[in-house]
């Protein structure tokens, strides 16, 4: 038998490779052929499956006036208000309507969300009206605080006694020469000026009156009433040349002094049970020193330097304000924003959440305002009615009315559209 050379083997074993790839290639696409539209399917649903099992939740929009109208990503919607199941992502809004300032909101959707825009009203020198107080004289209206939406308080400078204005009707609290007073609602706490050992407690609701001898804390200087009514705290012991009071804390209805500090203080305000605002002496710049202290540990929360400061009415936040800016300090969590302004302003609140800005133009003044809650600030505007006046005190705000001291005396009253 002739024998088969190695070369021809090889020739053989490649003919034999290549015909069985050749018939698994065949296999593979009748297979893909007969099964195409199967895989097609599957993989289809699978894909559908993976985008409807993306977890989705529902944002539900509401708005203020009801008339508002809401634009979703771009989309005018035409609607006041949103309801629909989206995919978890940012999302932008915004909700306009006329005569108001329209808000823009970003909204990170990670769990059903419901919110509710409230759009505040556009300031316009046609939307605010003035009218001058005849029934407060002159001579009384700098001197004026307001107490609440119907009374005014302050000292009278003809005799130094307390006062109230109300309804145009002027009566006197406190019939003695007064070196200072403070007041916690309804409870207004007075010193002397020719007798500093005694602290008279008068409930302005109720017109009673209560005198507290506290010789040994002479001279007194200031007092609060915590927002609980349970205790009082008292700064006494002034002394002239250190200029150093001493504290006191002491149960309201019975007399039990626990000294607590000596320093430079001349002012104190409980903001809550626990945390008390303190001022000590102005520096040669006019600047004093604000602190918040937790009353039980004496423990320094905070310190900042400033001119004035203002508590919001339901005293969760405080304004400092200083020649060029306002501090705006949340009492909870002591987190501080602040806003520039010209050494000319004036500030008060309005409602617990809106500060109004008024600067004086000299003469004429400015006005805008800005609300805390959802950042937004209105058009500056200017009054013609009191373009010849300069503001001297900004008294405050009280059920939408602003009232203003001019430098002449006039007590002014401005109906604000807020």
């Amino acid at each position: 038998m002739q024998s088969i050379n190695n070369q021809e083997i090889i020739n053989i074993n490649n003919f034999t490779e290549k015909k069985s790839e050749n018939e698994n290639l065949k296999k593979i696409k009748t297979f893909i052929e007969k099964y195409w539209k199967f895989f097609v399917f599957v993989f289809g649903a699978l894909f559908f499956f993976i985008i409807i099992s993306e977890e989705k939740y529902t944002l539900e929009i509401t708005t203020s006036p009801s008339n508002s109208i809401i634009t979703f990503e771009g989309v005018d919607t035409k609607l006041p208000t949103y309801k629909k199941k989206l995919l978890e992502r940012e999302y932008t809004i915004k909700v306009e309507n006329e005569r108001f300032i329209p808000q823009e909101k970003k909204i990170n959707l990670v769990k059903d969300t419901s919110i509710h825009v409230v759009l505040l009203p556009l300031l316009t020198p046609e939307s605010v009206k003035t009218n001058i107080d005849n029934s407060i004289s002159p001579d009384l209206a700098v001197e004026l605080k307001l107490f609440d939406k119907n009374t005014l308080i302050g000292i009278n400078p003809k005799n130094g006694y307390l006062i109230t204005i109300s309804n145009g009707q002027t009566n006197t609290l406190h019939a003695r020469d007064v070196y200072s007073y403070s007041y916690d609602k309804p409870f207004v706490y007075v010193i002397d000026r020719g007798n500093k050992t005694r602290l008279t407690e008068i409930n302005i609701e109720t017109k009673e009156k209560r005198t507290i001898n506290l010789e040994k804390l002479a001279p007194i200087v200031s007092a609060t009433l915590s927002p609980n009514r349970e205790n009082l705290l008292i700064l006494g012991n002034f002394e002239l040349i250190s200029r150093n009071t001493t504290l006191y804390k002491t149960p309201k209805n019975s007399l039990s002094l626990e000294e607590i500090t000596t320093s430079i203080i001349n002012e104190i305000k409980y903001l809550t049970n626990d945390l008390v605002l303190t001022v000590m002496l102005a520096d040669a710049n006019n600047l004093s020193v604000f602190s918040i202290h937790n009353v039980n540990t004496w423990k320094q929360k905070y310190s900042t330097k400033g001119n004035l400061h203002l508590l919001s009415p339901n005293k969760e936040k405080i304004i400092i304000q200083r020649s060029s800016s306002i501090s705006i300090i949340n009492i909870s969590t002591l987190r501080e924003s602040r806003v520039s302004v010209s050494e000319s302003t004036k500030v008060a609140w309005s409602g617990d959440d809106t500060i109004v800005f008024i600067e004086n133009t000299n003469p004429g003044i400015k006005m805008h305002y800005l609300n805390i809650e959802n950042s937004v600030k209105s058009s500056v505007i200017e009054i013609p009615e009191l373009s010849s006046i300069v503001i001297k005190t900004f008294v405050g705000i009280e059920d939408n009315v602003a009232h203003l001291v001019d430098t002449s005396g006039k007590f002014w009253n401005i109906s604000l559209p807020f």
